[in-house]
């Protein structure tokens, strides 16, 4: 590496000695000839006058050509030196030239090749600026951009809102951190984005413009939103975890709180899901939960909420009721839904469940409290036969 970087030194420093001997011969040769023609000259002047020097000096003709040699050669020498800096100078100042010029490419790919977008927007927030790798996010070219668009024309109406709010705030503070929007790309697809930027104001200040930066955060978002989901969720089902299951219920219960509504919490049981597993397999048995929980999901509210406990063990919560016999229907609609046959990988099975229903709040004024007394209506259920449910209170 250091061989190659001396070869590269030595050969920048041949190629500027190249350039000054060239550039003095070009300096040189013209003035010295012209030096050489006046000499000349004063060397054939009129013998009437090369006379008079003669008298007037008391010199030989030889030592006034000897003097004039001198001067002669003494004149070239001087302009050699002068001729010789000023190539020097004119050098130097070329490498400067071609050092900023390399360096102000550097800057001009560094902006454009980046691999976070920039762009800067003007008082009505409008493009004066935007390199290209964030033209590429969002496939649109500079003429369509700059001078003609605003940032709020790529964003989604909910990131719009936002932008409205948020952009007449940064023009007063003069910065924004880590604000999330969503672009929408010329194609029609959305990516997003995380945004930073600082403003520039003049000598009054008064807004001149932004210096912005995007990051493109749609891969990171897809990966918080997997470990939301591993987090909150059940990983054979999809459905809510205890976690978030215990989350739904409190929030339910201050909605209890402060309305007549009551809130029922359903604790379901596969009958003779055991034999399943164990006869065709936990392949078989996977399946069959799955299925069970998109029929559950399927025959409640959009604002109730199923949960897998465990095993073969689900809890549904239904909040804002307004009578008991609300969660007995639902609980009927269930064991009805799941009586009838599933076919799983080939496999038709009858399959039935037993149900355990508690109330809020006459069963309990919490979570836990609710759902061991559900479990404890469940088991019941169980002991009358399953495909069935019974209900706490009334145990």
């Amino acid at each position: 590496m250091n061989n190659v970087l001396q070869l590269s030194v030595d050969k920048d420093s041949t190629s500027a000695a190249a350039a000054t001997i060239k550039l003095f011969l070009m300096l040189f040769t013209p003035l010295a000839l012209i030096l050489t023609i006046l000499f000349y000259g004063i060397f054939q002047v009129d013998e009437s006058i090369r006379q008079s020097l003669l008298e007037i000096h008391r010199m030989s003709q030889t030592t006034i050509l000897m003097h004039l040699l001198a001067y002669y050669v003494v004149s070239l020498s001087l302009l050699f030196l002068v001729v010789a800096y000023l190539a020097s100078l004119i050098v130097g100042h070329r490498k400067t030239v071609d050092a900023l010029s390399h360096s102000n490419n550097e800057i001009i790919d560094l902006y454009n090749n980046a691999p976070c977008g920039y762009h800067s927007l003007d008082r009505n927030g409008v493009f004066i600026r935007m390199n290209a790798t964030e033209l590429e996010w969002t496939g649109y070219t500079t003429d369509e951009v700059i001078g003609k668009m605003k940032l709020s024309d790529f964003l989604t109406p909910a990131s719009y809102e936002k932008f409205q709010k948020e952009f007449p705030k940064f023009k007063k503070e003069g910065y924004v951190h880590d604000l999330e929007y969503e672009v929408r790309r010329k194609n029609g697809t959305i990516f997003h984005v995380l945004l930073n930027a600082i403003a520039v104001y003049d000598d009054e200040g008064r807004y001149l413009m932004s210096r912005s930066t995007l990051f493109d955060i749609t891969v990171r978002q897809s990966y918080e939103a997997k470990i939301r989901e591993l987090a909150y969720h059940d990983a054979l089902t999809k459905l809510p975890n205890r976690q978030l299951l215990l989350d739904r219920i409190n929030q339910g219960l201050s909605r209890s709180e402060r309305s007549e509504f009551l809130l029922a919490i359903l604790f379901l049981d596969l009958d003779k899901f055991k034999n399943i597993n164990d006869q065709l397999g936990h392949d078989v048995g996977d399946e069959l939960l799955k299925t069970v929980a998109v029929r559950i999901s399927a025959l409640v509210r959009g604002s109730d909420t199923v949960s897998r406990a465990g095993g073969d063990e689900f809890i549904v919560v239904l909040p804002e009721i307004n009578e008991q016999h609300d969660a007995e229907l639902v609980a009927q609609k269930i064991i009805q839904g799941l009586g009838t046959v599933i076919d799983v990988k080939g496999y038709e099975l009858n399959i039935s469940a037993s149900i355990g229903i508690a109330f809020y709040p006459m069963d309990g004024n919490s979570a836990v409290e609710l759902m061991k007394k559900a479990d404890r209506a469940m088991y019941l259920a169980k002991e009358a036969g399953g495909n069935c449910y019974r209900i706490f209170s009334n145990a």
